[in-house]
């Protein structure tokens, strides 16, 4: 074996190996003591490491059924300029209720699929 062979991985570059052996099932029938042995660390750190990678997996499945970055919303000045009326109609629309929307800090919000009902009608 050579130098580098012996040296430890970082902590990151384990959670990456451990998440892409398990998507791999490489690790099925595998011990804790098993795994940890070929990666130089004790089998508490193992299981750790696979705890924090269930907590990774939760946080990903949460953040893609939100998705956060994805808009949700839309001012009235940006709902008049994709159906084409003037910013104006739409907030004289929103006052009298034809457009469902909500006011954030004195300023309108629009769901996305307000527009989307709009643009069907």
């Amino acid at each position: 074996m050579g130098k580098r062979e012996n040296q430890t991985i970082t902590k990151s570059a384990r959670l990456l190996l451990l998440w892409r052996l398990r998507q791999d099932e490489a690790l099925v029938g595998q011990t804790l003591q098993a795994v940890g042995d070929i990666l130089h660390v004790n089998r508490s750190t193992v299981l750790r490491d696979l705890r924090l990678l269930d907590q990774v997996q939760a946080e990903y499945e949460r953040l893609l059924a939100a998705q956060p970055w994805t808009r949700r919303e839309l001012t009235a000045s940006e709902f008049a300029q994709a159906t084409g009326a003037s910013p104006e109609t739409v907030r004289c629309m929103l006052r009298d209720g034809l457009i469902e929307a909500y006011k954030r800090r004195e300023r309108w919000c629009i769901p996305v699929s307000e527009l989307d009902r709009w643009l069907r009608d």
